[in-house]
């Protein structure tokens, strides 16, 4: 018998790019079959909020300085 040991050099399943795509790509001239998302400025549209959003609340009235007191 010859010696059966693995090497760690040669891979057991050489899943090359080839082999990949080969068996995994599809037909040659299919498109992918998720086509990439692009979102541009022009084109994205941000979704409405659930509820509304929160206003902050109004500040106090500006009134002048008090006078100081002499007693």
């Amino acid at each position: 018998m010859g010696d059966q040991s693995i090497s760690l050099e040669e891979p057991v399943w050489p899943l090359g790019r080839e082999i990949v795509r080969k068996y995994f790509a599809g037909p040659k001239g299919a498109p992918p079959a998720i086509p990439p998302i692009i979102i541009t400025p022009f084109s994205y549209q941000s979704p409405a909020p659930a509820i509304d959003p929160r206003r902050p609340p109004p500040s106090p009235p500006v009134a002048p300085p008090a006078r100081p007191s002499i007693s």
